[in-house]
């Protein structure tokens, strides 16, 4: 997952984090593991944020 930045801003985004557990768990510690799903769905749940606290850019600057 070398090529996905998150960004995040707690509380704002705690709904729409917890929308896919497997990526945000706010139980654990670190909470963000990216390794656990591709690329493409995580940038999907993120496009999917009502309040725009969730973000993301890739590193090659493409989108």
């Amino acid at each position: 997952m070398g090529n996905l930045k998150n960004a995040y801003t707690l509380p704002k985004c705690w709904r729409g984090a917890t929308g896919l557990p497997t990526v945000f768990n706010p139980k654990e510690k670190p909470w963000i593991k990216p390794e656990n799903e591709s690329i493409e769905t995580i940038i999907a749940h993120i496009k999917q944020c009502p309040s725009g606290a969730l973000s993301y850019s890739l590193v090659d600057g493409k989108e």
